[in-house]
């Protein structure tokens, strides 16, 4: 995350408009579990199922790991200028659980929903889509998903969790997220350009 920190700021120096702020807390896993809940099935775990989320060291830094089916979520208030504009949620992810085909069991699988108030779910409000198609097991890559935000939102859940074929289940392999970050940009071009600078920044996306 420090990285990223210096990419951008140097960036601003050239001539390149600043990021929007990260609007998660405790993105990057430095904090520990502060601001996340463990969820399964948006619902809360029992005590053995909550044992399936993890903070661990990845390479020498802090990541979400989740096993089991297990999610981390975390809810954002939007600010009231935010609807309207294109949202960006990004992260870096890796799994220990790898099919050739177009299997999703045990992948990393990032999404949220957006919220009205009162709760409503509105069309364009479930945001997901977001998971990595690693070619080897540990390998990491960005995930990351671009989606306008309609107007009333107040707030948002965001998960990490992993995502499940029918007739495939769970085998207790681990999917690894870090630096997860949530952004509001104007234009979906900025928030496109904002991608190739966090994939450069990490050296992913490759």
């Amino acid at each position: 995350m420090r990285a990223l920190t210096v990419f951008v700021l140097l960036l601003s120096a050239g001539g390149v408009q600043p990021a929007p702020v990260n609007m998660l807390a405790n993105g990057d896993a430095r904090a520990g579990r502060q601001h996340w809940v463990p969820r399964m099935n948006h619902q809360l775990p029992t005590r053995e199922q909550a044992k399936d989320a993890t903070i661990e060291d990845c390479d020498g830094v802090p990541c979400f790991v989740v096993r089991n089916g297990m999610a981390w979520q975390q809810r954002i208030r939007l600010l009231e200028d935010q609807s309207g504009k294109y949202v960006l949620l990004i992260a870096t992810a890796s799994s220990e659980r790898v099919y050739q085909d177009d299997n999703i069991t045990g992948l990393p699988y990032l999404w949220a929903r957006l919220w009205t108030e009162p709760p409503a779910l509105l069309p364009g409000t479930v945001l997901q889509g977001m998971r990595i198609q690693p070619r080897t097991a540990n390998q990491w890559m960005t995930m990351h998903g671009i989606f306008p935000v309609p107007k009333g939102i107040v707030s948002m859940d965001v998960m990490l969790g992993q995502g499940e074929r029918k007739g495939t289940p769970q085998n207790g392999s681990a999917a690894r997220v870090k630096d997860v970050e949530v952004r509001f940009f104007d234009t979906e071009a900025a928030a496109q350009e904002y991608v190739a600078r966090y994939n450069a920044a990490h050296d992913s996306g490759r």
